[in-house]
């Protein structure tokens, strides 16, 4: 709301609304707020501010074609050229403001319009274009009820006839204005109209009633001065009741920004601590499962190189077993060997013969069918699939060549298996 007599506020309030407005992005608000700015420039005076801000609303809404709101602000622009005294150019942007609103049949601005056009004709001396305009308001005012216009019209009226020095057809204009004033409250055109009627009864030598208007004007402009103190008081009234509430609006303000600074503080350390005793956890799960993997990975070690060692051992356990056994047997038969030898000493000469080839023999039958049978027993349960292997892949081996293949398995040397065949070292080459 503007404040009269008070600019300066005014104009801090709507510039604090701007700077929220655009940290809002609302085209739209900070078009009404250039309005409003441009109004108070208009108001205190300051038509060239004014006309700056005019002139952003205007192409904001003509760029929107938002026409019965561009034709308000060529009228406002009017204006400000009408207080510098351009009457041209307030003419123009009348002219262009009442083309809008006669197309929009807006009825209320297009008498304001053509008001406003009749006012700048009269400053010009031009009465009769003057009152054609003024007529026109007037008749427009008296079709649509626009009782508000009265008061402006007619005394416009009065004034047209009385500079042109026609002054009975003055009077009764300005009695209406007078009249629709009073009926008005509108202190402001009663004044004018009184003042005219004091001339008006003073240039036609009727001064009784000239010095009565003059009375009345007196009186008038009394209560206007004490209006204008008490809207002064009004003011600033309002100014201290304003500032009260920017300070009492400032400090909640600090007061919300600590609360917020606080609270956002509150929140951060709360995270924080969430965060750390996540990292802490998530450490302590990870350090106790890589624990948990290295001493399964450790165990799994232990038990392969256990069965290993135990499978190792069982297989030292079955070699050395039929080599044992093997030895036993080679051993048992040499001692019998020993014997017979022993008797063959004591043999006579006719039965040497006799005694040797039934040695052979013996030699023979036991490295066949003692020694060996035992000793592949033993060999088969150690290397279960050693024969069933080589005699796929090579079934046209014969029973010797196999023994063979299985003393090579045992890695025995060319000595010890002449020595368990009791065959030459050369046929052993050879086979």
């Amino acid at each position: 709301t503007y404040i009269e007599n008070n600019t300066s506020l005014t104009e801090k309030y709507l510039f604090e609304s701007l700077s929220h407005a655009g940290n809002l992005r609302d085209s739209s608000l900070i078009i009404t707020i250039y309005n409003r700015i441009g109004i108070l420039y208009q108001n205190s005076g300051n038509n060239k501010r004014a006309l700056e801000y005019f002139n952003k609303v205007l192409n904001y809404y003509l760029a929107m074609k938002n026409d019965s709101v561009a034709a308000a602000i060529y009228n406002n622009i009017g204006i400000c050229y009408k207080d510098m005294s351009n009457d041209k150019l307030a003419i123009q942007n009348y002219v262009k403001a009442a083309q809008i609103n006669e197309r929009t049949g807006n009825m209320n601005w297009l008498a304001l319009n053509y008001l406003n056009i009749g006012y700048v004709h009269l400053t010009k001396k031009e009465f009769a274009k003057a009152l054609d305009f003024l007529f026109k308001s007037l008749k427009i005012s008296e079709r649509n009820k626009l009782y508000r216009n009265y008061p402006f019209i007619y005394n416009n009226i009065c004034s047209c006839y009385m500079e042109s020095k026609e002054y009975e057809k003055a009077i009764p204009y300005a009695h209406l204005a007078l009249m629709f004033s009073r009926e008005q409250f509108n202190l402001f055109r009663e004044a004018g109209a009184l003042s005219n009627l004091k001339d008006l009864y003073a240039k036609t030598s009727n001064m009784d009633s000239a010095f009565y208007y003059q009375g009345l004007l007196l009186t008038v402009n009394d209560s206007i001065s004490a209006t204008s103190r008490l809207t002064e008081l009004n003011n600033l009234e309002m100014k201290y009741y304003l500032e009260e509430e920017r300070l009492k609006h400032e400090l909640e303000v600090k007061l919300q920004k600590a609360e917020h600074s606080r609270s956002k503080l509150l929140y951060s350390l709360i995270i924080l601590a969430i965060g750390f005793a996540l990292l802490v956890l998530i450490f302590l799960y990870s350090f106790q499962y890589n624990r948990m993997r290295r001493n399964s990975l450790m165990q799994k070690n232990i038990l392969l190189e256990s069965e290993k060692l135990k499978k190792e051992i069982e297989y030292k356990d079955k070699e050395f077993a039929t080599q044992l056994i093997y030895q036993q047997k080679k051993n048992e038969f040499l001692i019998k060997l020993a014997d017979d030898l022993q008797k063959l000493d004591r043999s006579s000469g006719e039965n040497l013969e006799n005694s040797i080839r039934s040695i052979i023999l013996d030699l023979n039958k036991n490295s066949e069918t003692e020694i060996w049978p035992e000793f592949e027993k033993r060999f088969k349960e150690i290397y279960g699939d050693f024969y069933k292997t080589l005699t796929q892949k090579f079934p046209e081996l014969t029973p010797n060549e196999l023994k063979l293949c299985a003393f090579l398995k045992l890695n025995m040397s060319t000595k010890e298996i002449s020595d368990i065949t009791f065959q030459t070292a050369e046929t052993l080459k050879i086979a």
